[in-house]
């Protein structure tokens, strides 16, 4: 019942906002609506389309408000930070550039890239993003191209991808021709990273959350990223597997099993860690790096793993003790077989192979049939990926590419469809036939059965069978009357009720002549 301007005036007041805020979250928690129509009424959303789009202007430029409009964001369904994208008109370059470049709302945009499900929508912000790519990164708010990169792979838009990784390798000028040579100048400027006098790591952490997003790109795009950081030097890559958040953002990725990065990329990782393995071994995080490394390593890479944390375990005093003290360590211990390896390298090497053929044998198999998989309706055939690629320079032809593409795609399925219909009607009509003969097959033999064994049918055999059982057929005599004189189902069920009243008749008058002994009624 407050006035709007009461209301808004509350979010933008230091102690008013926090309390607004809990309220909402409360009444989100308990599944009201309420807190749905104050969001409305404080944003003006059923006004005028212009108020609207001021007061979340204004929301996003203010230190206090800004909280407010990020909490609307998460305390909403994605459509409607679809809606709120589109009101703030993030798919207009000058918007959207005056919006990231601000030390308040780049942070309303980085948590509304988070929300958004519309795939129209964040095309046009990663097109425009990378177009100010490098005004992005001087002002030090990497932190939008993160998250840009982030929804791009979220949502699959290869083509922003493509975007996003062309205009950072081009941000800080020319490294070279080659996309690894740029990589390996623009990744280290990035990241910044300063080593201690103590071994401690310094560097920029939204840098490495966007190079983490690059690695997570289609193999094309995140093998030169990833050869960028391999072909660090080698203190850097021991400082940064011994950092739980540089380790996480930088080298995890790249053995991640959703990333396409290059095997060559993990060979060169082995090479550059070689005779550091038993320092990393020791160390919280880099023992789970060690552990990872083994497992994608083949049998040499493995070898030389459990070599040099066996020999460190000969060598000092201590070594294995400081290993069983860890998780990570006693993992290396169990699943590397070091002392296994001590005793017997040739055992070692003998359980490894074991091991390894089982997991090479399934991979060959899921690799044949998802070659040999039919393809999918929703998939598209070979014959027509050109369309996809076709479109990447031209955003403008997307839509014909997309409409060509659905014409023969409808072509292809009705042909299938018809194909499949007549294959089925063929069949079934086979089956019929089949069914017939076994059904005429089983009723011949059924007659010659008969004929050999000269036995009744299967009615009045059942019949005969049965009156042999009746307690009432004392004699043979009667036996060989009774069955004579039946001829079928219908007559024996009528003899068999005329014997049951036969023998139930006397019964009851036995049972009447001793109810009336009980009375003391004398009989004559």
């Amino acid at each position: 019942h407050l006035d709007l301007l009461k209301l808004q005036g509350i979010t933008c007041d230091p102690c008013g906002c926090p309390s607004l805020i809990t309220l909402m979250k409360v009444l989100a928690h308990l599944g009201l609506k309420n807190h749905f129509s104050l969001i409305k009424i404080i944003l003006q959303w059923n006004d005028d389309e212009r108020l609207c789009k001021d007061s979340l202007y204004a929301l996003a430029g203010q230190d206090i408000g800004s909280h407010f409009l990020e909490a609307v964001i998460w305390l909403t369904p994605p459509e409607f930070s679809n809606e709120i994208g589109k009101k703030m008109e993030l798919q207009c370059t000058e918007k959207l550039r005056e919006y990231c470049l601000h030390s308040l709302s780049n942070f309303v945009v980085q948590n509304l890239l988070l929300r958004i499900t519309d795939r129209e929508l964040m095309k046009k912000v990663a097109k425009h993003c990378s177009g100010f790519s490098r005004e992005i990164i001087e002002k030090k708010f990497t932190g939008v191209l993160h998250r840009c990169a982030q929804s791009c792979v979220r949502l699959d838009i290869k083509k922003g991808q493509k975007q996003i990784f062309e205009s950072i390798l081009e941000s800080k000028g020319e490294g070279g021709d080659g996309a690894f040579l740029r990589a390996r100048t623009v990744v280290p400027a990035l990241l910044k990273i300063q080593i201690e006098e103590n071994g401690r790591l310094n560097f920029d952490v939204p840098s490495a959350r966007l190079v983490e997003s690059l690695l997570r790109f289609k193999g094309k795009y995140s093998g030169p990223i990833s050869k960028a950081i391999i072909s660090m030097p080698e203190n850097t890559l021991e400082a940064i597997a011994c950092n739980r958040l540089a380790c996480s953002c930088l080298l995890d990725p790249i053995f991640d099993s959703f990333t396409e990065v290059p095997k060559d990329s993990l060979r060169m990782l082995m090479r550059q860690f070689k005779g550091k393995f038993s320092n990393l071994a020791k160390n919280l995080v880099g023992s789970y790096l060690v552990l990872k490394m083994f497992e994608v390593a083949d049998l040499t890479g493995k070898k030389t793993v459990v070599s040099e944390i066996s020999n460190a375990n000969c060598g000092s005093v201590g070594y294995l003790s400081r290993l069983e003290a860890t998780k990570g360590g006693r993992l290396i211990l169990s699943k590397c077989m070091v002392e296994r390896f001590g005793r017997d390298p040739r055992e070692w090497e003998n359980l490894i192979q074991k091991r390894v053929k089982p997991k090479e044998m399934l991979e060959e198999i899921f690799s044949v049939i998802d070659s040999s998989k039919k393809r999918t309706r929703n998939e598209k055939p070979e014959l027509l990926e050109t369309f996809s690629h076709n479109g990447d320079d031209n955003s403008d032809d997307d839509d014909a590419s997309e409409q060509n593409y659905d014409k023969k795609i409808k072509k292809q399925r009705g042909s299938s469809n018809a194909r499949e219909k007549s294959e089925f009607k063929e069949v079934k009509e086979e089956t019929k036939i089949i069914e017939q003969v076994k059904k005429e097959n089983q009723v011949a033999a059924d007659k010659e059965e008969m004929v050999e064994t000269k036995q009744l049918p299967p009615l009045l055999n059942k019949v005969k069978f049965e009156m042999e059982e009746l307690p009432y057929f004392t004699t043979e005599n009667d036996r060989s009357n009774s069955s004579a004189e039946i001829k079928s189902f219908a007559a024996y069920s009528a003899v068999k009720k005329e014997r049951e009243e036969e023998i139930e008749y006397p019964n009851k008058i036995k049972d009447e002549i001793e109810s009336l002994k009980g009375n003391n009624i004398r009989i004559f």
